[in-house]
């Protein structure tokens, strides 16, 4: 990767549905291959961003309009991926108390609690990017919402 390049981060906002899932993933396979990652790098990029992204898009309110926003920055030595949701976050109480979920708590919280999954599937996908990144992090960010960060080193 040229010099020029650190610093420069690649930032795109969807609207918060799955049918752009494609879009960022093409976004990121191009940011990556520009890098100098090779194509097994770029294809786990791929699976865990979709994971993080996935996470993104459960927690938000359904039929509420949303973002998600993916920064990509640069370095010489990694890529820094950062998924973001903008919207109103999923509480426990707006899922309902028939979804075996509690009331009154704030956010879902990651991993993901879906209704009907069996509890031994619940964080699987944290896991799953665990597995295909080098780092992940999860921030807490204002208003219940949240922010995964992945990284992956070059080799």
């Amino acid at each position: 990767m040229s010099p020029d390049l650190k610093g420069k981060d690649v930032v795109l906002k969807v609207p918060a549905m799955p049918a752009y899932l494609d879009t960022i993933r093409l976004v990121l396979y191009g940011t990556a291959a520009q890098m100098g990652f090779s194509y097994e790098a770029i294809e786990d990029m791929k699976v865990a961003v979709t994971e993080a992204c996935t996470h993104a898009l459960l927690q938000l309110e359904p039929g509420k309009a949303g973002e998600l926003r993916l920064t990509l920055e640069r370095s010489r030595q990694e890529l820094r991926m950062r998924i973001q949701h903008e919207g109103e976050p999923v509480t426990y109480g707006k899922l309902g108390a028939g979804a075996g979920l509690q009331d009154g708590a704030s956010a879902v919280p990651f991993p993901n609690v879906m209704p009907g999954l069996p509890p031994e599937t619940e964080g699987l996908g944290l896991f799953l990017m665990q597995s295909l990144v080098d780092e992940v992090t999860v921030l807490k960010l204002e208003g219940g919402a949240e922010e995964v960060v992945l990284c992956k080193r070059r080799e």
